[in-house]
């Protein structure tokens, strides 16, 4: 568990506001187990890092905590975003990759390429299905819940 007692001006309110969450947990015996990795929604950025992170073995022997009130199933959204061949090779989501773009058209220019760059795009529900099966391999503590700011900002 994260200790941290004191507020700067570095660290994000809603990152305070979380630790203060787990430790009222904690503190009225909701919570009994401590975790090396919480993983606080299943989103894109969560998702490729539970991904690469496990790609990297990097989460063998860990205890693992995922707060996420759904399990997804439905395409609720897409992911697009800029980068080159390499990077999707290196990062292995090629399988991932539903559509990609190689040039672009404006009003004033058709057809122009964007190389080096690629525009890809990632559907949402083929991404939380990729990661569903990774994090099936790992023992994972799900916390099926929903955090308001009510519950962040005031945990008593």
């Amino acid at each position: 568990m994260v200790e941290h007692e004191r507020e700067d001006n570095h660290t994000p309110k809603h990152f305070l506001a979380l630790i203060g969450f787990f430790k009222s947990m904690k503190t009225k015996n909701l919570l009994v187990e401590e975790f090396d990795l919480v993983f606080i929604g299943m989103g894109a950025a969560n998702s490729l890092l539970f991904l690469q992170l496990a790609r990297n073995g990097n989460l063998f022997n860990k205890r693992i905590a995922i707060v996420e009130p759904d399990l997804k199933q439905t395409n609720d959204r897409t992911f697009c975003f800029w980068s080159y061949d390499e990077e999707i090779k290196r990062l292995n989501l090629e399988p991932l990759i539903s559509h990609s773009w190689s040039k672009s058209t404006s009003a004033s220019r058709f057809n122009e390429s964007i190389a080096p760059y690629k525009y890809y795009h990632i559907s949402g529900l083929d991404l939380y299905q990729e990661t569903q099966s990774v994090i099936e391999q790992f023992t994972v503590k799900y916390f099926r819940e929903t955090l308001t700011d009510q519950q962040l900002f005031n945990p008593s």
